[in-house]
């Protein structure tokens, strides 16, 4: 009976489809940031957070989060 090989691809253990989702998310939501869409990016970083959380996606998410409150505070003149 034949069998089917598995490999490990090159630099490591497989990547799983989750992981991929969460790293597409990060990157989205950076450039989000990078170009100022501050809700975008807080919804991408929300959505990596729910696949999974890492300290990065906590401290990318909480920085966002604080971006967009500083910048409704100063549209609505409150500080």
């Amino acid at each position: 009976m034949p069998q089917l090989a598995t490999r490990t691809p090159p630099g490591g253990t497989p990547v799983s489809a989750t992981q991929v989702r969460v790293k597409v998310l990060l990157k989205a939501a950076l450039e989000d940031e990078h170009r100022g869409n501050l809700q975008s990016a807080e919804t991408n970083l929300r959505l990596a957070q729910a696949y999974g959380g890492t300290p990065d996606i906590a401290g990318a998410l909480q920085r966002v989060v604080d971006a967009r409150e500083q910048a409704r505070r100063k549209a609505s003149g409150l500080r």
